[in-house]
């Protein structure tokens, strides 16, 4: 089966005018994908109550893939700008990876460890722990 991306999108922004709609308000225009136009302000904007630590020590607790994948996207944005992406992030983990002489044993393709491609030596998986 092949995985289009925009599918997923889409189904995001129909989710989220759903909720929107449920609270009483009215969603109007087109669903689109795409960037944000400069100049919008956003509508809501999310402020963690959590500490990271907080955070991490429950996702080892209770595993879960979505908590990891955005505190891996944090992780981009935080160091190079918002918005935040899966590139972003990639370069400054591979630049961790590399300054901790660890370029070789570790690849990561996402944040949530649930890629096939994120691969890892046991060694290099002894150097994190």
């Amino acid at each position: 089966m092949a995985r289009i991306p925009t599918v997923g999108l889409q189904y995001a922004g129909e989710l989220i005018a759903a909720f929107i709609e449920r609270a009483g308000d009215r969603v109007h225009g087109k669903i689109s994908i795409g960037t944000v136009p400069k100049g919008l302000e956003p509508i809501y904007v999310h402020r963690q109550s959590r500490s990271l630590s907080q955070i991490l020590a429950e996702l080892l607790l209770d595993s879960n893939n979505y908590t990891a994948n955005q505190v891996f996207l944090e992780l981009g944005g935080r160091r190079l700008g918002g918005p935040v992406s899966l590139e972003k992030s990639l370069e400054v983990a591979n630049d961790m990876l590399a300054a901790h002489g660890l370029a070789d044993a570790i690849h990561l393709e996402e944040g949530s460890g649930i890629s096939r491609n994120n691969l890892f030596t046991a060694r290099g998986l002894a150097k994190v722990a």
